[in-house]
């Protein structure tokens, strides 16, 4: 078996360890000052999936009553650098914790008001872990191509981590996810089939988009980057809505759009969006 695909169905197992392995105590402290009112804003950052994987905690975060971003971490270092300062909290997520651009942010910690920094890393003994305030680990083990594993644990482990800053017990959302890795082993079991049946599906394209909104933009920016890098195939990644500014003047016989139909509200303007 391929590398790569040995890394897709190892995805249950390296998520129950993420999981199971999951320690809040690091982020006591934190859910403290954020109690206390000793930051005035938080900002995620992060460079290609490690940023993406980071966005369902920005939208979960926004229930706090001080603003949250989600912004890449070469703006940060250039032109957004005056979004933090003394009393930001500076959440960076990185799998390698040696990515140049979150590593050059730490290194000019000093410069922009020594930020409170918390990290979500693959590797205890990287950069970014020994040079945070605070630190949480994927567990998502070595990974052999781009990234799988790693994806889908800092998805988890972001979540989990926004649990606690809300002050919520995080003991369901492990449960949920938990319950998430049967229904993944589940359908690798079959993947040759599912594989076949998606095939079918988007038949052949020219085009191809994978649009959808909330916290399914996390893996429509993944998936276009994800195929960009394997595949070496030009996806589109997009918001259902941005699409219909423009790009759905594209539509025609060789473009094919995949579609996250999401929860809540989303699915309903989703599905007008595959209607028109």
């Amino acid at each position: 078996m391929n590398p790569y695909l040995n890394d897709i169905f190892n995805q249950p197992k390296t998520l129950r360890d993420a999981v199971e392995q999951f320690d809040p105590s690091s982020l006591l402290a934190l859910r403290t000052r954020l109690l206390n009112a000793d930051f005035d804003r938080i900002v995620l950052t992060g460079m290609g999936a490690s940023l993406y994987a980071a966005h369902p905690a920005y939208l979960a975060l926004q229930q706090l009553s001080l603003p949250v971003m989600l912004e890449n971490a070469a703006e940060l270092n250039n032109a957004a650098s005056g979004a933090i300062n003394e009393r930001t909290l500076l959440w960076m997520c990185s799998q390698s914790g040696r990515s140049a651009e979150p590593v050059r942010l730490l290194e000019k910690k000093a410069q922009v008001g020594n930020p409170v920094i918390y990290s979500v890393v693959n590797n205890a003994e990287s950069a970014m872990a020994i040079d945070s305030d605070h630190f949480s680990l994927i567990n998502a083990g070595e990974e052999n191509s781009v990234s799988t594993k790693t994806y889908v644990n800092m998805l988890a482990v972001n979540l989990l981590a926004a649990e606690v800053l809300l002050d919520k017990d995080p003991g369901p959302m492990k449960q949920s996810m938990l319950e998430t890795t049967e229904m993944m082993e589940a359908w690798l079991e079959d993947w040759e089939s599912h594989k076949q049946v998606l095939d079918e599906l988007l038949g052949d394209f020219n085009d191809l988009f994978i649009l959808g909104r909330g916290i399914s933009l996390s893996s429509v920016w993944c998936g276009a980057l994800i195929n960009k890098e394997a595949a070496k195939t030009a996806v589109h990644g997009m918001h259902s809505a941005d699409f219909r500014h423009g790009p759905l003047e594209l539509c025609e016989d060789g473009l094919v759009a995949l579609v996250f139909s999401g929860a809540g509200v989303d699915v309903d303007l989703n599905a007008e969006t595959v209607r028109d």
